[in-house]
């Protein structure tokens, strides 16, 4: 039997099955990705979501089912997002409702009640992914709590992909304390790169694109801190690639929202700059999918912008790195926007 019969039986067979959860994603401000079997339509009211109530302890009867709850599917990476106003490193637990998320029956089944359900309970005792027990229906539970690791790992999730990192408050507290700060407080959310140097550095940090009344792109930058003084170098923590650090301007050469990843080993960065100061770096790549994706990212083609910018930062606007290569788009308009900031939750399934 030929190979492609094979896949087409089997994808055959997968859509004959009621869909099931393969991968699930939490971070710290409450967003939520759920990643499916296959494709699914949505119900009134799929998800609940709630926080510990007045005794403290998820997972009890004093819990808060959280209002305002949102939920869109993505049918191009079959992931359903789901958004819940909790507080910054709050644990919620997460049910989706079985009967509300469902594929479509199969042809020549009444269309209402050959629906096929979440199949989102489990058999393995501890629970692993991917769910199911082979019945259809079986609501999809989990909790997720804060990280305890004393080196989180947060998720900067960009249009060219994902790029996880490993803060290092060991080698920069006073660095990983500013970094949580801006974005725990949605201030590095929709910013994008302003600067791509060939094989040195690329830039971030605290500038978006938005649109005023008459519809013009432009870019605004968000509300600044005081600003931190240099950290000195720890032995062993270097400018190597891949690693992030705050960028530094100013006649006090402080370091405020603009950040930097290290496109190739940067020794120059490790020595003493203006006033003493060090850019110290305080993240590194978790993987070297993470290492990929900023390699990608640096190697971009560049715009020179600017004309088109009238904000100053350190760096400029002469390199900044372009999304596509189409000329259909406004290079304001086709920047490498980093959608979010968020500390990854630690996630424990069923319950």
């Amino acid at each position: 039997m030929s190979h492609s019969l094979i896949e087409s039986l089997e994808n055959r067979r997968l859509l004959t099955l009621p869909p099931t959860v393969t991968a699930v994603f939490a971070d710290n401000r409450g967003q939520v990705e759920v990643t499916l079997s296959r494709f699914v339509k949505l119900g009134e009211n799929p998800v609940r979501v709630f926080t510990a109530g007045n005794d403290d302890q998820l997972g009890t009867g004093d819990d808060v089912q959280v209002s305002g709850v949102t939920a869109q599917f993505i049918e191009s990476k079959l992931r359903l997002v789901i958004n819940a106003d909790t507080g910054v490193d709050e644990a919620y637990r997460v049910r989706l409702v079985a009967e509300r998320v469902f594929s479509k029956a199969d042809e020549g089944d009444d269309p209402i009640a050959g629906r096929k359900f979440l199949d989102g309970e489990f058999i393995a005792d501890p629970a692993t992914l991917p769910s199911g027990d082979g019945i259809r229906g079986g609501d999809f539970r989990f909790s997720a709590n804060a990280q305890t690791n004393d080196r989180p790992v947060v998720r900067m999730a960009t249009t060219l992909g994902n790029i996880n990192l490993r803060l290092r408050p060991d080698l920069a507290p006073s660095s990983v304390d500013n970094f949580l700060s801006y974005m725990n407080s949605n201030r590095y959310d929709n910013t994008f790169f302003s600067r791509s140097a060939e094989g040195f550095v690329l830039q971030g940090g605290g500038l978006r694109v938005t649109q005023d009344e008459e519809g013009n792109s432009r870019v605004v930058q968000d509300v600044l801190d005081s600003g931190i003084a240099t950290e000195p170098q720890i032995e062993g923590n270097r400018n190597v690639f891949g690693t992030l650090a705050f960028a530094r301007s100013g006649p006090s050469n402080l370091a405020t929202n603009q950040f930097f990843f290290n496109l190739s080993n940067n020794p120059a960065l490790d020595e003493p700059g203006i006033q003493n100061t060090f850019y110290t770096p305080f993240a590194q790549p978790l993987k070297q999918s993470d290492l990929d994706v900023i390699s990608a990212i640096g190697q971009q083609q560049r715009r020179d912008l600017t004309d088109d910018i009238s904000i100053q930062i350190p760096g400029g606007f002469d390199e900044v790195p372009q999304a596509t290569t189409s000329t259909s788009v406004a290079p304001l308009d086709n920047v490498v926007v980093i959608r979010r900031v968020s500390q990854r939750m630690d996630v424990t399934l069923g319950g």
